[in-house]
């Protein structure tokens, strides 16, 4: 028996169908476990949790709302695509490019045009305010 990813045979759609279903799962594990780590942290039941999200006046509100929202986007953005590529890539390094180093020139371009875009992105927010 071969050594490697448990999917690796599974064609594209399949691999779609696999990464939709798995973001979604990762998504509902960690909202979960957001709002326990808010009822926790703040030591309030349900009824408040729900009501500091739909009310988010006070510092406490907003406090809740960064963690779960830190929490939830760990697990949906970071967490669930790592799986993903465990489960179903043999070379997971080579898969996400973690064994060559970048090219400088492209690091010094994204970094300089990042920089630029921000008057921009101010600008809209005045516009916006």
């Amino acid at each position: 028996m071969k050594s490697g990813a448990f999917f690796s045979n599974l064609s594209a759609g399949a691999k779609l169908l696999a990464f939709l279903l798995i973001l979604l799962a990762f998504y509902l594990i960690f909202s979960l476990a957001g709002l326990v780590a808010g009822k926790l942290f703040f030591h309030l039941d349900w009824a408040a949790l729900a009501g500091l999200v739909a009310n988010p006046g006070s510092k406490e509100a907003v406090t809740f709302l960064y963690m779960f929202q830190f929490i939830t986007s760990l697990g949906t953005f970071i967490l669930a695509p790592l799986f993903f590529v465990f489960i179903t890539e043999r070379g997971t390094g080579r898969f996400l490019q973690t064994r060559w180093s970048p090219n400088i020139i492209i690091l010094l371009l994204a970094g300089v045009s990042m920089y630029t875009v921000l008057p921009f992105i101010n600008y809209l927010s005045d516009i916006n305010a």
